[in-house]
């Protein structure tokens, strides 16, 4: 199998760097895909960006 792939220029250390590249990058995908959106959105918000002013003249 190693003369094949070195035939077409693949050498051992590349095919096991990219297959680990592209393991990586799909257990990433995985997780993040099965990642479920935020209920709501009231925990990011600050309590005074809704704050009323009086006037106070």
């Amino acid at each position: 199998m190693g003369n094949s792939f070195s035939a077409f220029g693949f050498n051992q250390p590349f095919l096991i760097a990219l297959s680990a590249i592209i393991i990586m990058l799909l257990m990433t995908a995985v997780l993040v895909g099965s990642d479920e959106p935020q209920k709501s959105n009231d925990t990011h918000r600050r309590d005074d960006t809704n704050a009323t002013f009086q006037d106070v003249t």
